[in-house]
Order: structure tokens, then C-alpha cells, then sequence
């Protein structure tokens, strides 16, 4: 849209004449704020308990159990080699074959 295109739709737009609004909008309104402030606004340690409890229903409990039990597995199952097993860190390096060991770095 060229710019001179967007100022006449603007100067359409602005000619138009507003909705009428209805009969009671105002009274919601001032009827929505005073509500609002009667109520007063959670604390920080209500929204807390809020979320904890949001993450403490047996949903949430379940699935992070599901989670832990797949990663696990799938995790037993990634270092199992053929022959044995291997530990997740290597710790080979203070084994009595080592190189660190052999060549005198450590005695």
C-alpha cells in the first residue's frame, strides 16, 4: 500500500462514526474497578503455594516419575557394552595400567 493510499483509508476511518456503546458499559466499568479494588492482589508467597500446588497434583508427580524411569533405563542401557559394563565417568586413569602412572606422574 503506497502512503498516500494509507491516508485516505485513515481519513475514511476517521469520518466514520462511532458505535454506540451500551446503556450500561459505564456502570461495568466503575463496577469492575471498584471490584478490583476490594480485592487485593495475592502475595508473593500465595502465588507460590499456588504454583507448588499446581505441580503437586498426581499428574505432574506421575509423569516426572515416568521421566525419571525412561532416563534412567535409557541411560543403564547407553553405557551397557558388549562384555560388561562400563561406568559413566571413566575413571581409568587411576588404574595400576595408566599412563599417568607408568610414566611417573603420579606415584
Amino acid at each position: 500500500m503506497k502512503p498516500h493510499e494509507l491516508d485516505s483509508v485513515l481519513t475514511e476511518l476517521g469520518a466514520r462514526p462511532l458505535p454506540d456503546l451500551p446503556g450500561s458499559f459505564r456502570q461495568d466499568v466503575w463496577r469492575e474497578i471498584r471490584r478490583r479494588q476490594q480485592d487485593p492482589a495475592p502475595s508473593w508467597t500465595e502465588r507460590i503455594e499456588q504454583l507448588l500446588a499446581g505441580f503437586l497434583q498426581p499428574q505432574p508427580v506421575l509423569a516426572s516419575l515416568i521421566l525419571a524411569v525412561f532416563i534412567g533405563v535409557s541411560g543403564a542401557s547407553w553405557i551397557r557394552v558388549e562384555g560388561g559394563t562400563k561406568t559413566g565417568v571413566d575413571m581409568e586413569i587411576f588404574g595400576p595400567r595408566s599412563a599417568a602412572i607408568n610414566f611417573g606422574v603420579w606415584k
